[in-house]
């Protein structure tokens, strides 16, 4: 996955995903990042290294926590006056 370093978009959601490989963050380029309908149970520290994310969805997964990387991520969203939706 980590090789697809010009990949704008990733849908991946409903297809029952337990655990992300390391290399996501490998994908520099990658703009949206669906994961919804997963049973994603953590996400890896690399996710925090996709610095063109504008969009990610995580809705309907087993999450108890996010990477530091990504709670800052979102912390400048918030400060930059974006709206950010939390649904636990």
């Amino acid at each position: 996955m980590g090789n697809l370093v010009n990949l704008k978009e990733l849908y991946l959601y409903n297809n029952q995903l337990q655990s992300l490989p390391d290399s996501i963050g490998n994908l520099k380029s990658l703009t949206l990042l669906y994961l919804g309908d997963n049973k994603l149970t953590s996400l890896p520290d690399s996710i925090g290294n996709l610095v063109n994310l504008k969009r990610l969805s995580l809705w309907k997964n087993q999450l108890q926590s996010l990477p530091e990387s990504i709670e800052r991520w979102i912390e400048g969203l918030e400060k930059s006056g974006c709206s950010v939706h939390r649904r636990y």
